[in-house]
């Protein structure tokens, strides 16, 4: 596959093995034309200026900043001005150039109020194969609220995100489990939002933006606006957008408004986000951030696609409508602390956050000669969280930086199903699972040892999960064997080691190669599970016994650059 992509001129071929996540073979190739990447800098700068395009950085790979290149991993870092430049919209369209890494999408079509198909939007982010809960997420350095799914109940991740206050996203691609512990079995995605230096220009005190755009493919408007100033130690900022639109066009020529329609069902959704942010630089070494950050999502869909046809209306579906609100929430207090002169500890970070996050689907079938059966499902995940690392960079035997921390979090999930007319033998309300308290704790260790030209990074990792219900179930528990049973508590642990070597040769030619262990423990709708059909005669049950996930990852890589040229190629076995 190889395509050119945009005025920058990269271009990709990539090859991999039919197998789901086992091993593949990537390869990376990016031209940049001086005169195509700077044009609209030079224009402004005298022409005796040479420009130089700086290294990126990633803190996703080690947390802690290094170039890409100096990590023995893939990794991927996009801007904000590559998401502007480029019109994304959302999550897949950021990554829709990215190797390996996909944004699954169901289409919007229903069958009937009981259906799971369609209501998922972007479910997450799918890398090298593996996808949903096993790719961890991250803003700002807290975890986005996992998906979700129980017959029709399905709930995706990458809808909790707004684009237009994202200032850079990295891809980690293989496992994420010891540098922050479960759920990165294929990798990590990290997303870091805008700060106010990044509004304001450095030489003056206050600075702002505004912009307005319109997408064809489904006749949506947007509009953000972006304050941001600094006065003595504060610096500040609120960022607001709005976006309005409508259904995804595709190719479909029948407007029928029954199961005969192609053409997509009128949806109507809008998308409302806030962003605010407060710092206070108490010395120059020290500083106190407060962010407030804030979604609204909400879409309508009339679903003519699953009304009867003639002469079967009289006996079938007359109407169906949906709704369907995502709503997330977050504070956050960060504290940073950078002194290179220390003698024990150079830097530290430490953020203590609140987050509550919320996903309703409700729809609604009107049949002929029956009562409208409605479905109003909720999914609900209010987290209380902390997390601290620290940096010491020794130099009395070795050239290395160790960089060691603790991350802690308590989750109360809870999910409801309810409605009207339930399946038979059911009753509304009813819930999928208990009430539950989700604890992840975790400690983490990790040197990067520099030896003339080799870069080693060892690094390990202790977790701890327990999954806690704090209810009962509306109905009688999990059935097992026959036998009803209350829901269980389960608890667990893991460690999880990672070894990185890289080897910088010459600018264009430096091998690197990694092993990293990552796992994910279970969640409380595997252990606590449970559903019963009598009309259809079968059972769902929950497994309080059940262990964690594990995956071994080896990759080999080598890549390199210059003014003109970079190359990556890695292969794996996951």
């Amino acid at each position: 596959m190889l395509r050119c992509l945009s005025a920058r001129a990269p271009a990709f071929h990539h090859v991999h093995c039919p197998r789901r996540f086992t091993s593949g073979l990537l390869v990376g190739l990016t031209y940049s034309l001086t005169a195509s990447l700077y044009a609209v800098t030079a224009a402004a700068q005298p022409q005796e200026h040479s420009l130089t395009q700086l290294k990126e950085m990633t803190v996703s790979a080690t947390r802690g900043e290094r170039r890409i290149d100096e990590v023995p991993a893939s990794v991927t870092v996009i801007t904000a001005e590559t998401i502007e430049r480029e019109g994304a919209r959302d999550l897949k369209e950021i990554f829709r150039h990215e190797l390996d890494v996909t944004v699954p999408s169901g289409p919007t079509r229903f069958s009937n109020a009981g259906t799971s198909t369609g209501r998922s939007g972007n479910a997450g982010v799918n890398i090298r194969g593996l996808g949903g809960n096993q790719v961890l997420m991250l803003i700002d350095g807290i975890r986005v609220p996992n998906g979700f799914s129980f017959g029709s109940f399905t709930t995706g991740r990458a809808d909790y995100l707004d684009v237009d206050g994202i200032q850079s996203v990295e891809v980690l691609r293989g496992p994420a489990s010891t540098q922050y512990g479960s759920d990165g079995l294929a990798g990590a995605v990290s997303f870091r939002t805008l700060d106010p230096s990044d509004i304001y220009k450095k030489n003056k005190n206050e600075g702002g933006f505004a912009r307005t755009g319109y997408t064809t493919i489904d006749r949506s408007w947007s509009s953000t606006l972006g304050l941001a100033g600094a006065r003595g130690p504060w610096q500040g900022m609120i960022l607001g957008s709005f976006r309005l639109g409508h259904e995804t066009i595709n190719q479909g020529k029948s407007q029928a408004q029954n199961i005969e329609r192609t053409a997509p069902n009128p949806v109507d959704y809008n998308n409302r986000y806030l962003l605010a942010k407060a710092i206070l630089t108490i010395n120059p070494q020290q500083q106190l951030g407060l962010t407030l950050e804030s979604q609204r999502r909400t879409q309508a869909t009339e679903v003519y696609s699953a009304r009867a046809a003639q002469p079967l209306r009289p006996f079938g579906t007359l109407s169906f409508s949906t709704l369907d609100r995502i709503n997330r929430d977050r504070v956050s207090v960060e504290h940073r602390y950078s002194d290179l002169s220390a003698p024990w500890i150079q830097k530290a970070e430490t953020r203590i956050y609140w987050q509550d996050a919320q996903i309703n689907q409700f729809a609604s079938e009107d049949r002929y000669r029956t009562r409208t059966r409605t479905r109003d499902n909720t999914y609900q995940t209010s987290v209380l969280g902390a997390a601290t690392q620290f940096e010491s960079n020794l130099t009395a035997v070795l050239d290395q930086r160790l960089t060691y921390g603790l991350d802690w979090s308590q989750a109360d999930i809870r999910g409801k199903r309810d409605g009207t007319v339930p399946p038979y033998g059911g009753v509304f309300p009813d819930k999928p699972f208990p009430d539950t308290l989700y604890t992840l704790s975790g400690a983490f260790l990790q040197s990067e040892i520099e030896l003339g030209d080799v870069s080693i990074t060892p690094g390990v990792r202790f977790d701890y999960y327990r999954i806690a219900p704090t209810s009962s179930r509306l109905t009688q528990g999990t059935h097992r064997g026959g036998v009803l049973h209350p829901p269980t508590t389960s608890t667990g642990q893991a460690v999880t080691p990672r070894l990185g070597i890289v080897w910088s040769l010459h600018p264009m030619f430096a091998p690197y190669a990694q092993y990293a262990q990552g796992f994910r423990a279970p969640t409380p709708d595997q252990v606590n599970n449970g559903f019963r059909n009598l009309a259809s005669g079968y059972t769902s049950i929950g497994n309080p016994n059940l262990k964690p996930e594990y995956a071994d990852s080896l990759e080999l890589g080598l890549r390199g650059s210059n003014r003109a040229i970079s190359y990556s190629l890695s292969a794996f076995d996951n």
